[in-house]
């Protein structure tokens, strides 16, 4: 969402300067920004095969954690301005992964493991945590919004 803001407030200031090289500059930041974010939903929805409204495959597994996997995804996705459906997949997303976890309440490192061992910020639920806690805020910061 920032950068978006950025990129509008750039093309503004540009635009008043009369400055047309730096206004394409960021008429074409905020372009390819959106263009990544659709491709990023995209592939989600693609791999998911239905257990999950998004899901990321990487070298033959669909990781969950934070380094390198769905939640560390989805926490990007938050931070990007999305669609009406494509905050409903990240939220069903996020949904889902909370409604798998393990017994324990950690998360599993990859779809399908049922290794309940792993706390690395990369595999394991420190990086989820770090998604549940962005997903408090976001939320918290639309409902402000909303009742405005």
């Amino acid at each position: 969402m920032w950068t978006d803001c950025v990129c509008a407030l750039g093309a503004l200031a540009a635009k008043h300067a009369g400055n047309r090289r730096l206004l394409y500059h960021y008429l074409a930041q905020s372009k390819r920004r959106l263009t990544l974010v659709d491709e990023i939903i995209k592939a989600g929805r693609l791999a998911s095969k239905g257990r999950c409204l998004l899901m990321y495959e990487s070298q033959g597994k669909k990781y969950w954690g934070a380094g390198h996997g769905l939640a560390g995804i989805v926490h990007a996705l938050m931070d990007m301005e999305l669609k009406p459906d494509e905050v409903e997949d990240v939220k069903c997303t996020l949904h889902f992964m909370i409604r798998n976890r393990f017994p324990s309440g950690k998360c599993p490192s990859s779809e399908g493991n049922e290794s309940d061992h792993l706390v690395h910020s990369c595999h394991g639920t420190p990086g989820f945590a770090l998604t549940l806690a962005k997903a408090a805020e976001v939320i918290l910061l639309c409902d402000a919004i909303c009742v405005k």
